[in-house]
């Protein structure tokens, strides 16, 4: 962590080192500083690839907290991006269903899985949707946005 921020020192317009930053708070749960760097990385919009992963990883500090509609917002717009990012439709899922949205949960999760056919994520998300529509819960274990 101190050598990326050394780095945001020497250049503080390096926003992938700001999104590498932000998801490393996001780990180890500090929400605030995350999304400070996180959204600094987004507002740049220099680099595609940093606004893609600062707006996902945005959405997980918001899902941490239990901000579903700031999280699905996010997870929106990273789709917006990049509509093959299965791992977004999946975090799009539960946060709508953690919001008590069954039926756009699995929506979510099906555009999921049809989005990355040997995807690791898109099965995932297949899983998902399979399992609230037979009545069974979500499996989230191993998929904490801040482990």
């Amino acid at each position: 962590m101190l050598t990326y921020q050394h780095v945001l020192v020497v250049k503080p317009d390096d926003v992938v080192t700001g999104v590498n930053l932000g998801f490393i708070c996001l780990q180890k749960g500090i929400y605030g500083a995350a999304i400070e760097h996180l959204s600094g990385a987004v507002r740049s919009a220099v680099d595609r690839r940093a606004v893609l992963y600062g707006r996902y990883y945005l959405g997980l500090v918001y899902l941490a907290r239990e901000m579903y509609n700031d999280a699905e917002s996010f997870f929106l717009e990273t789709v917006g991006l990049d509509s093959a990012m299965s791992e977004a439709y999946f975090q799009l899922g539960r946060a709508r269903y953690q919001a008590g949205r069954r039926a756009d949960a699995i929506s979510a999760w099906k555009d999921g899985a049809a989005a990355g056919q040997f995807d690791p994520w898109a099965t995932r998300c297949a899983e998902a949707a399979r399992r609230v529509e037979s009545g069974q819960p979500p499996v989230f274990e191993g998929f904490s946005p801040a482990a």
